[in-house]
């Protein structure tokens, strides 16, 4: 009973004396930019005298503005009532941390391994070939850089292709990079991609290998499932159109290419651990992509037009880090 009638007496106490207090209770999915955007519409948020010096202030135990977690309290005013406003002063490593957090969000590295399914079908001047095979060597490489509405990302991808022709064996590493930027839920880039092309010489098939760089569009939307752990399902979805091509190959000389490509992507994150300075996440993703390419082809004496049709799948799964 006593301490019911203290614990009233306090908060009396906190009225009369005009102190107002605002705790705000994390959720999953929440950044402190976010949150403070919300709460304080329209305010300067970064800055000396901004809301987040002035939050980070009230909340020494928010060592950096980028790693809140799920469920942790934080307060977002401590004002006194007809009192001059209070200016926070952030500490030397608070404010390197808001310099960072006015460049960077959220930084994600992930590393994944798995298969690829590889069709191609080409006609013309070179021959018909005709291959579908699965590869189980498939690696990537994926990073992604966030601020706000906006972020661009690396994603890198190999694995090593093996032909076995009546006469010959023939292997060649294939690499595909993108180089994106988006912003909410649009998004537009650069890539390159490695595909085999192959000559019917004689009955002997030859392999080589040619790079398409190629302009994308397309558009992206990140969904938070309603999980306990925090996960999340990111969906890039782009056409690509060629821009030029070339080969490995001294004797071979690629041009006047044309044609389009569609590539879907999922990726669901799921998060496994969270500390301080970082969270580990497993990672699952799964790319679609389809090409039609026309181009002309010059090979020793051969020379013409040439249709290509590829089409690959692939699913890998690994380790996410987010910084």
């Amino acid at each position: 009973m006593k301490r019911k009638i203290f614990l009233t007496m306090a908060a009396l106490s906190l009225v009369t004396s005009g102190i107002t207090e605002e705790i705000y209770v994390i959720k999953s999915g929440d950044t402190l930019s976010s949150i403070l955007k919300k709460r304080f519409h329209g305010e300067e948020i970064y800055g000396k005298n901004g809301k987040l010096a002035q939050v980070l202030a009230l909340n020494p135990n928010i060592k950096n503005p980028n790693k809140i977690f799920q469920n942790q309290s934080i307060h977002l005013t401590q004002n006194l009532v007809k009192t001059p406003e209070i200016i926070y002063e952030p500490t030397r490593e608070q404010k390197r941390e808001i310099i960072l957090k006015k460049v960077l969000d959220n930084w994600d590295i992930s590393t994944l391994y798995g298969t690829k399914f590889v069709s191609i079908t080409q006609t013309g001047a070179l021959g018909s070939a005709k291959v579908g095979t699965i590869f189980i060597n498939n690696l990537k490489f994926n990073s992604e850089f966030r601020f706000e509405d906006w972020a661009s990302w690396i994603h890198f991808d190999a694995y090593n292709f093996k032909y076995t022709s009546t006469n010959s064996s023939d292997s060649r590493p294939m690499y595909s990079l993108d180089l994106g930027l988006s912003y909410k839920w649009f998004m537009g880039g650069i890539g390159m991609e490695q595909n085999p092309l192959f000559r019917n010489n004689a009955g002997n098939i030859e392999m080589a290998k040619q790079t398409q760089n190629y302009l994308e569009l397309g558009f992206r939307n990140d969904i938070e499932m309603p999980t306990r752990k925090p996960t999340i399902l990111k969906l890039k979805s782009w056409i690509k159109i060629p821009l030029s091509t070339a080969s490995d190959n001294s004797q071979i000389e690629l041009n006047s290419i044309s044609g389009y490509g569609a590539r879907v992507q999922l990726e669901l994150n799921r998060q496994i651990l969270s500390q301080e300075n970082y969270s580990l996440h497993a990672s699952w993703m799964i790319n679609l992509n389809y090409q039609e390419i026309a181009q002309h082809v010059k090979w020793d004496s051969t020379s013409g037009k040439i249709n290509s049709t590829v089409v690959n799948a692939s699913t890998a799964i690994g380790i996410l880090f987010k910084f």
